[in-house]
């Protein structure tokens, strides 16, 4: 059972790194994929001096390849290049992970109750957001 979840983990970090760049960017900006807070840099691999400025520049910032290569003197598929080379040794080294919806926790949550394993007492709760003011708070006067 367990190698069950690791064949599943390791297809969907396959998916990640099968990702064209511009999807794993939007997958990023959307909370579907999580990205790293601290940019790793990884030394062996291209330009190590630039990637973490590339990196957050691309995926972060939402900069094009072309804008990227201008700032850098490098041509767009240069950019590309080590884009896609730090893409692959980010989900290898599991900076870059699919994050799953609320709701599959859930599931599973109450798939394991049902088949008798141990679940926490309470489940977690997905947030309840409270609708926006419709009234707006008083200014001072003083101001």
């Amino acid at each position: 059972m367990k190698t069950e979840s690791v064949r599943g983990s390791k297809a969907k970090d396959l998916k990640i790194e099968a990702l064209r760049l511009d999807h794993l960017r939007k997958a990023i900006r959307s909370n579907r994929v999580s990205f790293p807070a601290q940019v790793p840099v990884f030394e062996k691999h291209d330009r190590p001096d630039l990637q973490r400025k590339v990196v957050q520049l691309y995926f972060v910032l939402g900069w094009s390849c072309s804008s990227i290569g201008d700032r850098y003197g490098l041509i767009r598929q240069r950019v590309q290049q080590i884009l896609n080379i730090w893409k692959k040794r980010a989900v290898e080294m599991g900076y870059v992970q699919h994050i799953p919806p609320a709701e599959d926790l859930v599931q599973l949550f109450e798939m394991a109750e049902q088949s008798g394993v141990a679940v926490p007492a309470r489940l977690p709760s997905i947030p309840n957001f409270l609708p926006p003011a419709t009234t707006l708070p008083e200014i001072p006067q003083s101001l």
